[in-house]
């Protein structure tokens, strides 16, 4: 595996790990406050999902997750990019001008550059 793609995957890996354990806070959360759902964004009551919302982050952990989560997901935008960059490095002007502009606005586009490179070990 080449370097953008070890860095991507592992950017990958650690919104993941945030990203669950984010879940999990909200999970057990809803639990303790005795609702069936498994998420905030299953709560379809506007008025009960902005409280509960209120109380969840009232929490400063629970914020400080939140920003890790967040910061993850800013981490993992910015290896998607160069590693599209550097994928898109690879083909032919003309084709890497019309994958830009797809890998900008549709993301099965991006998806499937990712999934090129990533299966391509050592590029």
């Amino acid at each position: 595996m080449g370097e953008k793609q070890r860095v991507y995957a592992e950017a990958v890996k650690r919104f993941e790990s945030a990203k669950k354990a984010m879940i999990e806070v909200e999970h057990a959360f809803l639990r303790r406050k005795g609702r069936p759902e498994a998420s905030l964004d299953e709560i379809d009551d506007d008025a009960a999902f902005d409280s509960l919302m209120i109380e969840l982050y009232e929490n400063p952990e629970v914020v400080d997750l939140a920003e890790d989560v967040q910061e993850k997901r800013r981490d993992m935008r910015a290896a998607e990019i160069a590693l599209i960059d550097y994928a898109l490095s690879m083909v032919p002007e003309d084709v890497r001008e019309t994958l830009h502009e797809g890998v900008r606005t549709q993301i099965m586009i991006r998806q499937k550059v990712i999934d090129s490179i990533m299966n391509h070990a050592n590029v």
